[in-house]
């Protein structure tokens, strides 16, 4: 996964909880779709947090495995690269630590949950939603600032 698709704060869901990261094609489906929503400025923090709700709420009724495939983890590998020595002085500029070797995410998983996201944000009316005074509302041109 590419350090852009898990910036959750750049994303815009800093206030949402997706019950789905566990997953890798829906945490990254989830990442892009918060990231490009609202015509690439990102979801809104009520947005992020109305949509966490109805998603998870979709996930009880969705099997996301038999959706899209998540490659299986290698134990191994993941310990080995725990108990890897780390020169911290590598990263303490913009580069990022490489992960254990896992295997690659298939772009068609991704599309499939992108698919289910994108279809439930509409049956929502996501676009319109802004929570005012801590009660719900569903308005047109929402002013509410955005994350990019």
């Amino acid at each position: 996964m590419a350090a852009e698709e898990v910036n959750f704060e750049r994303a815009g869901m800093n206030s949402g909880r997706f019950d789905a990261m566990h997953h890798c094609p829906a945490a990254i489906a989830v990442c892009r779709f918060a990231r490009e929503f609202n015509d690439g400025k990102g979801l809104t923090d009520s947005q992020s947090q109305f949509f966490a709700k109805a998603f998870n709420l979709r996930l009880a009724t969705l099997c996301l495995d038999a959706l899209a495939l998540n490659p299986k983890a290698d134990p191994l590998a993941i310990e080995e690269w725990c108990n890897a020595i780390v020169d911290e002085t590598k990263f303490m500029g913009d580069e990022l630590p490489h992960g254990p070797d896992d295997d690659p995410v298939s772009e068609e998983s991704v599309q499939a949950v992108t698919e289910v996201l994108s279809g439930l944000a509409q049956e929502i009316g996501l676009t319109e939603f802004k929570r005012v005074k801590g009660k719900r509302k569903a308005t047109e041109g929402a002013d509410e600032k955005t994350v990019s």
